[in-house]
């Protein structure tokens, strides 16, 4: 159980890429305990371009952290998950 920022956002991409449900609930945790975009960013990337589970996370998480993430942090994340068709 790792509290360091980068082997979080590292394991979480790898349970994201090979869609390891059982551990998702660590890259929510993960965006509940910090806000940072330098973390935050790659995570929403990688459950968007994931399964529909993984995508399901992204809109569930963000709905639940948005309101205590930097309104750029938001902007970029709103961004990832609803994006506008130009």
């Amino acid at each position: 159980n790792a509290r360091n920022a980068e082997l979080r956002l590292r394991w979480g991409q790898i349970v994201l890429k090979n869609d390891h449900q059982e551990d998702f609930w660590k890259v929510k945790e993960f965006l509940q305990d910090q806000g940072k975009q330098k973390y935050t960013l790659p995570l929403y990337h990688a459950m968007m371009g994931g399964s529909e589970v993984a995508q399901t996370l992204a809109k569930e998480t963000f709905a639940s952290t948005a309101s205590q993430l930097h309104s750029n942090v938001v902007n970029y994340v709103q961004q990832i998950v609803a994006p506008k068709s130009s």
